[in-house]
């Protein structure tokens, strides 16, 4: 089962293709090819989402969005050797899925929070950011996916990204 999760996610990082997937099974996997890096850390990681949710969409970008969401928090929301927790919260409203990534983190500086998805912005230069991550998630979701992303942060208290996605991905040139 962790080898064909680990082949499946490969795939779609590599193809971009569309296809039909289930949320809950995808976010596992996705998550799953964090676990080294989140083992290392007292960091953890909760997904709630229903296991009914699917999608027609493209996996690979959006495993990569999930990807830098996750990444971002263990750069930007907690200190080395912090303890922490992270919330990846899915829901269905109407022909939209909710993805919530949230943290209770040290949050964002309030004149950061309009500057978030500019590329090269980034408050850790030379600390493992380079301020592109933001910007191709902000890209990604509103480009391909076809939906949007925001950010609500608190000082202190953490960070909630929230991706709007439609079920169904609209189609593409490519298709």
């Amino acid at each position: 089962e962790l080898v064909s999760g680990f082949k499946q996610v490969a795939m779609d990082r590599t193809s971009a293709q569309r296809r039909s997937f289930k949320l809950l099974e995808f976010l596992n996997d996705t998550y799953l090819t964090l676990t080294p890096t989140f083992r290392r850390t007292t960091i953890k990681v909760c997904i709630e989402c229903s296991e009914d949710i699917e999608l027609n969409s493209y996996p690979g970008p959006l495993g990569q969005v999930i990807t830098n969401l996750l990444n971002n928090t263990l750069i930007h929301a907690f200190e080395p050797d912090a303890s922490g927790l992270v919330f990846i919260r899915a829901h269905v409203d109407n022909d939209q899925v909710s993805i919530r990534v949230s943290d209770n983190g040290m949050g964002i500086a309030p004149d950061h929070l309009g500057k978030i998805f500019d590329p090269f912005f980034t408050t850790k230069l030379g600390k493992g950011g380079n301020g592109l991550g933001m910007h191709i998630v902000h890209n990604i979701v509103s480009g391909l996916l076809g939906g949007s992303i925001s950010v609500q942060s608190t000082l202190g208290e953490g960070t909630c990204f929230t991706v709007l996605l439609p079920l169904t991905a609209p189609v593409t040139h490519t298709e």
